[in-house]
């Protein structure tokens, strides 16, 4: 005599879970997060490109000579952006009635250094100056044209902005930075102080 058994206990391939696959939309979002992962640690052993170094050293630059014509309207007198080929970049307040303390802001970088000029030893009552420093990496170039280049070759130090309390500035000279087959030209707008950044030199 047999017993009919009950369909809970007859069918076992309805209690098994079913193997679930992956749907397109999940393929293709696995293939671009892989193929972003490769990419940024792709970038991140190779370092930067030429371009990239320029850029960031352009904005890094232009945040220096903003700084130096803000230190300008603030203490009330002007502030001289020179290069020097061994120093690079400085900024140097001019003696003026208003003296303020040579308080810089930080850098935890270290691509800001702030310091004192030293006292002229031909007149020990000179006043010691602030200094703001920029220092470009050496693959780049300085380049600067007209006849500022005999100056440089002679390793003296080239006044390139002055910026005054007004917010205006001058610059006999235009910055150009190289950097392999690139290069950033920089000159100051004479009325707001700001820096303009070009491609080819103007004329």
């Amino acid at each position: 005599m047999t017993t009919p058994m009950s369909p809970a206990t007859t069918d076992w391939s309805r209690r098994r879970p079913r193997r679930r696959s992956f749907t397109l939309i999940e393929l293709v979002v696995a293939i671009a997060i892989i193929a972003l992962t490769l990419g940024i640690a792709v970038a991140s052993l190779r370092g930067e490109s030429p371009a990239q170094k320029l850029e960031r050293t352009v904005y890094e630059f232009s945040a220096f000579c903003s700084r130096v014509r803000f230190r300008a309207a603030e203490e009330g007198r002007d502030w001289v952006v020179k290069y020097e080929p061994d120093e690079g970049f400085s900024a140097t307040a001019v003696p003026g009635e208003e003296q303020a303390p040579p308080l810089v802001p930080g850098d935890a970088s270290g691509k800001y250094a702030s310091s004192k000029a030293p006292k002229d030893e031909n007149d020990p009552d000179a006043p010691v100056l602030p200094v703001l420093r920029f220092k470009l990496d050496k693959d780049f170039v300085f380049e600067t044209p007209g006849e500022a280049e005999n100056q440089l070759a002679s390793n003296e130090q080239l006044e390139v902005f002055r910026f005054f309390p007004d917010g205006g500035a001058s610059g006999s000279h235009a910055v150009v930075l190289k950097l392999g087959g690139l290069q950033k030209v920089f000159s100051i707008s004479k009325l707001t102080g700001r820096v303009l950044i070009s491609e080819e030199v103007p004329e």
